[in-house]
């Protein structure tokens, strides 16, 4: 399609995509349409095809669209570009390289070392197989892995959040945790000396972002990955903000990162951790191994003292998503300062 073509098409304001598949089914002739739901942003297919395709970008907006839990991969790479300043003008008929800052395509990666991080977590390190530097993420992204093909079956495709940390503006190591049905399907060649499937190169929105706001990384169970990264940033620059950990974990078996968090925390000036187990083992010491019994709730953060000007890093299982968030919300922080990771074994 030519530039005019596209210009013509995306000026009308119809670009021809109105729905995304978030899971499949069967529709037929003749079926109702019910709207069961409505996002909590309120914007129109209208209004984010202009935001992206016309040449006027208000932050505000751009910052709404990326609070879209349900927005595509695709569409949130562009925002993002935009909101960063790597692309300008109009972004949607730009090469397709400038404005989706992620690099296209996969590479193979040589896993370096294996580590049990808990229960029914495990790490993978790894490098180039040549030994050139892998690109720089920011604080909390993901990388995607090519699972296959399958017998008698197509590729699997999964996302890792990256937990390890970031130095001198490139990647040494890489680090993704595998649970649950993904995880089962890392292939064999992932033994340490071995190649794993391909892997994409760093992406998504759920970073962490610069100021002088306190900071909470609230996460649990696996959830911890992304904001661990966050933690190791916070860490190695020293950073002044007031931070606090809050995590969520069965016991102290199934409480990956432990000891990477207590080490970290005396780098932090104003650095301190929460964690609550809901069935401490008898191994388990309250106060050395975790701080309370139970789940996270309102009187958590009251009793853990959870700044209600913070920006707050949110990352687990959506039950635990959707209990936070509306504690959050009774706490009085500000929707614009929650940012949220939806985290499942199934994706991750």
């Amino acid at each position: 399609m030519s530039p005019g073509c596209r210009q013509l098409l995306t000026s009308s304001g119809r670009p021809g995509f109105y729905l995304r598949v978030l899971q499949e089914g069967e529709v037929g002739p003749g079926d109702e349409i019910v709207k069961v739901g409505e996002g909590k942003q309120r914007m129109t297919v209208a209004e984010i095809n202009a935001l992206l395709y016309s040449p006027v970008h208000a932050r505000d907006r751009l910052e709404r669209a990326l609070r879209i839990e349900a927005l595509s991969p695709g569409w949130r790479s562009s925002f993002e570009a935009l909101l960063q300043g790597q692309v300008s003008g109009n972004a949607g008929l730009v090469p397709e390289a400038a404005a989706h800052p992620a690099s296209p395509g996969f590479r193979p990666l040589r896993v370096t070392a294996i580590e049990q991080e808990s229960a029914d977590v495990l790490s993978l390190t790894m490098q180039s197989p040549n030994g050139e530097p892998l690109p720089a993420p920011m604080p909390g992204q993901y990388v995607v892995v090519r699972l296959g093909p399958t017998a008698g079956g197509p590729p699997l495709f999964r996302s890792y959040s990256l937990s390890g940390p970031v130095l001198d503006e490139a990647l040494s190591n890489q680090r993704e945790e595998r649970t649950g049905w993904g995880g089962r399907h890392l292939p064999a060649a992932t033994c340490e000396g071995g190649r794993c499937s391909r892997c994409s190169s760093p992406r998504g929105s759920f970073i962490l972002q610069s100021g002088e706001r306190p900071v909470v990384l609230l996460s649990a169970g696996i959830g911890a990955t992304p904001v661990l990264a966050m933690l190791y940033a916070l860490a190695a620059a020293r950073s002044t903000r007031q931070v606090l950990w809050l995590h969520a974990a069965r016991d102290g078996e199934h409480h990956p990162f432990a000891g990477e968090v207590r080490r970290l925390m005396p780098a932090l000036t104003h650095g301190r951790s929460y964690v609550c187990y809901s069935r401490p083992g008898s191994l388990d010491k309250m106060g050395k191994d975790f701080d309370a019994t139970g789940h996270l709730s309102r009187s958590v953060f009251d009793d853990a003292g959870v700044p209600r000007d913070a920006d707050v890093y949110l990352c687990g299982p959506n039950r635990f998503m959707a209990d936070m968030k509306q504690a959050l919300a009774t706490l009085g922080i500000a929707p614009e300062r929650i940012h949220v990771e939806i985290f499942t074994a199934a994706s991750r």
